[in-house]
């Protein structure tokens, strides 16, 4: 079952890659826009997280902590995420090899997701080679759909959920800045 708007975020505990504890809420930010990818070596989650970078700075003018989930290992996210990434992302990305956050957030994998990706595969092709972001290891379940959340802190609330229907398939970040200033 998909967590909708007004749904309780699932809390959980865990390290992102750099040691820190992290949690929903435990943020001096007022929301967290929690960003599930497929794995650290897909073109197209690496140009959403190129997108996420570029976008940062005025998410946080806004008061949103961006935190990214990858069921890759911390290994492989420094290789194909944090490597290779000018500039490179300041957020917090948590590695999820168990796919525990996936479970709780009711992340789908689909196949047919994946049929439905072939019409972006410019996109695949744009990251591959003009962004330097080409296909590596796949250390995750390659059907993994992404998925993205904004949580309110003060309520633990979601703000606005977004399951993707193909693999290229993310929230615009412009919803997220209406949904910050207009709610």
């Amino acid at each position: 079952m998909e967590l909708q708007k007004n749904d309780l975020a699932p809390d959980f505990e865990i390290l992102d890659i750099y040691d820190q504890l992290i949690t929903p809420t435990n943020s001096d930010e007022e929301y967290t826009l929690l960003s599930f990818f497929r794995y650290a070596g897909c073109p197209w989650c690496n140009l959403a997280i190129y997108e996420l970078t570029r976008a940062e700075k005025i998410l946080r003018k806004q008061n949103v902590r961006v935190v990214v989930v990858t069921p890759s290992s911390n290994k492989n996210i420094m290789q194909f995420i944090i490597d290779r990434h000018i500039p490179e992302p300041k957020f917090s990305i948590i590695g999820n090899p168990s796919l525990s956050l996936y479970r709780k957030y009711h992340i789908k994998n689909s196949l047919l997701a994946g049929i439905k990706s072939i019409t972006h595969i410019d996109k695949w092709i744009k990251a591959a080679t003009r962004l330097g972001f080409p296909q590596a290891e796949i250390d995750g379940n390659l059907t993994l759909v992404p998925a993205q959340f904004l949580i309110n802190h003060r309520t633990g609330k979601i703000v606005k959920s977004h399951y993707g229907v193909n693999y290229a398939d993310t929230t615009t970040f412009t919803d997220i800045y209406n949904k910050v200033l207009f709610q």
